[in-house]
């Protein structure tokens, strides 16, 4: 029953990071009742395919920015619907896997620990903010590039994407044995 109200609730505070990080590269501003609209469709869906939330999201602000922008190009779309989502997706990752088992002392996958989960999705934007300000990364400068720069750097942070989630999932496989005591 509990988990039925915490992971939309979760799905909600991705969305806003995300949603953030999105509208700050693309620099879209949407309608109060197209943003409702996307919201809902957006914590609906994370919350039903859970299990496959990193296509899902993805999938879903492409979709968005097809609809609320007509003119762009394929590239800069692409890179609006990857990036905001593989920043989200990797600071909740490095936190759960990472951070907070080193922090806390604790062994093994701490998504099972509701209140450490939801920590992770609270302390995201705080670690994007972070990375991106340690890596000197400006979004506000990312509308403004060039097709070309836009299909270069979607197709580093797709092949980024799939090292990473390769190895975060590894890692985090070899984290949740539950035969360890």
């Amino acid at each position: 029953m509990i988990t039925n109200i915490i992971n939309p609730l979760l799905q909600a505070v991705s969305f806003i990071s995300v949603w953030y990080l999105y509208q700050t590269m693309s620099k879209v501003k949407p309608l109060q009742g197209h943003l409702l609209l996307l919201f809902l469709s957006y914590v609906a869906a994370a919350s039903y395919f859970s299990l496959v939330k990193i296509v899902v999201d993805p999938l879903l602000f492409l979709v968005a920015d097809l609809a609320l922008v007509k003119e762009r190009s394929f590239y800069h779309r692409l890179l609006y619907a990857f990036y905001p989502t593989i920043l989200f997706d990797m600071a909740t990752r490095l936190l759960s896997i990472v951070i907070i088992p080193h922090v806390s002392h604790i062994k093994g996958d701490i998504t099972l620990n509701t209140s450490l989960h939801i920590l992770t999705y609270i302390l995201a934007p705080l670690i994007i903010y972070l990375m991106l300000k340690i890596f000197a990364v400006d979004l506000n400068q990312v509308s403004s590039l060039d097709e070309v720069w836009a299909r270069r750097n979607w197709l580093r942070s797709t092949a980024f994407l799939a090292v990473y989630y390769v190895f975060f999932t590894v890692i985090h496989g070899l984290n949740s044995n539950p035969y360890d005591s």
